[in-house]
């Protein structure tokens, strides 16, 4: 574990899976890569936490996943793996993009009943960017709610298209709309994309914050 003044290691962008989400279909380049076959058993959760500190990551910020088949990890599953980490996890909520009342209602009680800390819509899983209308009531009840809102760009590991990944395609109206106060986490899975973002002129706005540049 950290040891000094070392600053603590969050990892922000995680997920402690369901049997639904490491088994599904879109997955099956990623086991191959890393040779892993589908799982008969869930994992436990000791097992996320044991890699945590094998790593020295002191907290995980664990996401729900939804998209348009619903979702692959539940916010209230999310909320049970919370409890079993003996203080390593905080949950993530995860909402249904097509449903924008629902989905507001939904991030309310994650937050406000849950003790969710943020907000994650993954672009792929949904083929929309977010600059589509859908994610515009979700910004307004992230400033309400003080917490940021989390997206990836970039290419997309798992078999997804990554259009919804080229930050320079959206230009930066979207940027000016999120100035209002709104803190967004970017995490991205390729060099290119993390060019993108500093050429489309995001980071002039401080609120933004990259993680994850890899190649």
């Amino acid at each position: 574990m950290r040891q000094g003044n070392l600053m603590p290691v969050i990892d922000v962008w995680m997920q402690h899976p369901t049997l639904r989400h490491s088994n599904h279909e879109m997955f099956e380049s990623l086991r191959r890569w890393t040779g892993r076959g589908l799982l008969e058993e869930p994992v436990p959760v000791e097992a996320t936490v044991a890699a945590m500190a094998a790593a020295d990551v002191e907290i995980g910020l664990s996401a729900a996943w939804y998209g348009p088949q619903g979702s692959l990890i539940g916010n209230d599953e999310v909320a049970e793996f919370v409890a079993e980490s003996e203080g390593r996890l905080r949950g993530v909520a995860g909402v249904d993009l097509t449903r924008p009342v629902q989905a507001v209602r939904e991030l309310r009680r994650a937050v406000e009943e849950l003790g969710f800390v943020a907000l994650r819509v993954v672009p792929w899983l949904w083929g929309l960017p977010p600059t589509d209308r859908l994610y515009y009531p979700l910004y307004a009840a992230c400033v309400d709610l003080g917490i940021p809102f989390c997206t990836q760009v970039g290419h997309t590991g798992p078999l997804r298209p990554s259009e919804t990944g080229r930050p320079i395609l959206w230009g930066s109206n979207n940027r000016r709309s999120w100035s209002s106060g709104i803190a967004v986490l970017v995490d991205h899975a390729a060099e290119d994309a993390g060019t993108q973002d500093s050429s489309a002129g995001w980071f002039q706005d401080r609120r933004w914050l990259l993680v994850g540049l890899g190649r």
